[in-house]
């Protein structure tokens, strides 16, 4: 879902609001007119005055990167992703799974940085989430489920080997693909994931803000709810947090909506899930590998250590970074993935 561009130039409400002022502050004797010039002035001042405002704080926002959406049926499910770049017989595409409660959008502002270099870029969209909110109806979302789920897609195209790039569950559901299907895997980076030893408190954290018995809620009242678990979770960038709110709550603004969030965050405290702590252990990924993390991400820097530890990755923080650090420093999540392509292709070269 793309934000509307502002029609309107700020500088004719400003022009038309001060015209209105001084016709009310004039001579005329009128009273009726005067009040209703001086009505017009009020809204016209108030629309520039916001209209600058809004117009501001897009100036401030990164280049985001226009949505290319695609879908398909695979094996009996709509399946639906972003596509951006064009695929080269040299490279591997860079496959991107977001997490909850984000849809493919959340890669924006990372996916021109790569597509910029000559790269193919695939935003998948977790079934039962994002515009794919109505396949997971009825169905197994959980972390298991969905690692299935994105291999299957990835055999519909043809994929045989990508770089994978995950954040928030959906580091748990590539790190799950990567015990299963080791082979898939040219690279891997987990920005802000859930990890073994995060996930308990990943769930305690989220379910504090949306408890039991949201399935039963209208959109109105689920609304703060939704906004209070994004916010707990933190952006550190004023505008691209307004941005993000609107964007995300969006596919949730329906009446199958709170029971949608609900199912997501049932399936996410299966206890498939939980068993993810050990998925890793049995698997060498001897390939080029980031951990990407907020210093100040409630999820804490501890389970960063941990994670990157038990993956044998360098561990990359991001001072001020929040859980959002994919949209909030964009610049710096795609320098790491840069730079981990260009060790792909150099040890290719080698």
């Amino acid at each position: 879902m793309e934000t509307k561009q502002l029609s309107e130039k700020p500088t004719i409400h400003l022009v038309t609001g001060l015209g209105a002022a001084a016709l009310a502050a004039g001579p005329l004797r009128k009273t009726k007119a005067q009040s209703f010039l001086f009505s017009v002035a009020v809204q016209q001042l108030l629309t520039w005055y916001f209209t600058s405002k809004r117009d501001a704080a897009k100036k401030k926002l990164p280049i985001a990167v226009a949505e290319n959406s695609k879908s398909a049926d695979v094996n009996g499910i709509r399946m639906r992703w972003e596509e951006h770049g064009t695929a080269n017989a040299d490279g591997v595409p860079v496959v991107l799974v977001h997490g909850l409660p984000t849809n493919p959008r959340v890669w924006r502002y990372v996916i021109p940085n790569l597509t910029e270099k000559k790269r193919q870029c695939l935003a998948y969209e977790l079934v039962g989430f994002g515009w794919s909110m109505k396949e997971g109806c009825g169905r197994d979302i959980s972390v298991a489920a969905q690692a299935e789920y994105l291999y299957q897609w990835l055999q519909y195209l043809g994929v045989s080997k990508a770089v994978f790039v995950a954040h928030d569950l959906g580091g748990a559901v590539v790190q799950r693909l990567a015990a299963n299907k080791p082979e898939l895997f040219a690279g891997l980076v987990l920005i802000d994931s859930a990890s073994p030893d995060n996930l308990p408190a990943t769930i305690n954290w989220i379910t504090k803000f949306a408890p039991g018995g949201i399935d039963n809620l209208s959109p109105t009242l689920l609304n703060p709810l939704f906004k209070g678990m994004m916010a707990s979770l933190g952006h550190s960038s004023k505008v691209v947090k307004h941005e993000s709110l609107k964007l995300f709550w969006a596919p949730y603004n329906w009446s199958g909506g709170p029971k949608a969030l609900a199912h997501q965050l049932h399936d996410f405290q299966s206890a498939e899930v939980l068993d993810t702590a050990e998925v890793l252990k049995s698997v060498e990924l001897s390939i080029p590998k980031r951990v990407i993390w907020g210093e100040q991400d409630p999820l804490g820097l501890e389970s960063a250590t941990l994670l990157a530890n038990a993956l044998k990755a360098p561990l990359i923080t991001i001072p001020q970074g929040k859980h959002f650090a994919v949209e909030d420093h964009a610049g710096v999540v795609s320098r790491q993935i840069l730079e981990l392509l260009d060790e792909l292709e150099n040890r290719a070269s080698v």
